[in-house]
């Protein structure tokens, strides 16, 4: 397979020993907007990636594509394999160009989601499995405590001042529990009646 960063066909992208020549301008400087083609100013074509979710070419691949198949919530990986490094890395966070920052947005976004469904697979599959953790597995996938909006957090629990919550706020909260704990019961029913 020959190398995407440098196009020569005795490596590979991830042992590139060319990466740092070909990452950087004739002044030393980390190329940001110039590696993606769609954003390529330059009128020498030196692009290494498309900003595409699928490849141009074996030549121009998906930079999207290869962050998402790294499952690296740290970056540092993709960062050392598939650009100059690290430190090009948070050049690139840094670029003034909106249209590349909104893509990476996306990208973070993407990877997130899909780390959350795998694990959510993971979780079916112990909750059918009949195993040690099935109850607790099969109770997470009830109560739906995972479903909800992935890209955007969750709001913040308003504080209370402490004290003595009031006669009235404990009755509503009982009836609250009592009400969410029948409605997991009717629902386990419904799922397993036979258990």
């Amino acid at each position: 397979m020959t190398c995407h960063i440098c196009k020569h066909s005795d490596h590979n992208y991830k042992t590139c020993p060319n990466r740092y020549q070909v990452f950087t301008n004739a002044s030393g400087a980390w190329i940001t907007s110039g590696l993606f083609k769609e954003l390529d100013n330059s009128n020498y074509g030196r692009y290494i990636y498309t900003l595409r979710p699928d490849d141009l070419s074996e030549e121009v691949p998906s930079l999207q594509k290869l962050y998402l198949s790294y499952d690296d919530l740290t970056e540092y990986q993709f960062a050392n394999e598939c650009l100059g490094g690290w430190d090009h890395w948070q050049t690139i966070l840094g670029s003034p160009n909106e249209f590349l920052q909104k893509a990476i947005v996306v990208w973070r976004t993407e990877l997130e989601v899909k780390l959350k469904a795998e694990a959510f697979r993971r979780i079916k599959e112990e909750a059918e499995a009949d195993g040690r953790n099935g109850f607790a597995a099969n109770r997470y996938i009830i109560e739906r405590s995972w479903a909800g909006d992935f890209a955007k957090p969750k709001p913040r629990a308003e504080s209370k001042p402490r004290g003595r919550p009031s006669k009235d706020e404990i009755k509503s909260a009982a009836a609250a529990i009592a009400l969410k704990n029948k409605q997991v019961e009717d629902d386990f029913d419904r799922l397993f009646p036979n258990e």
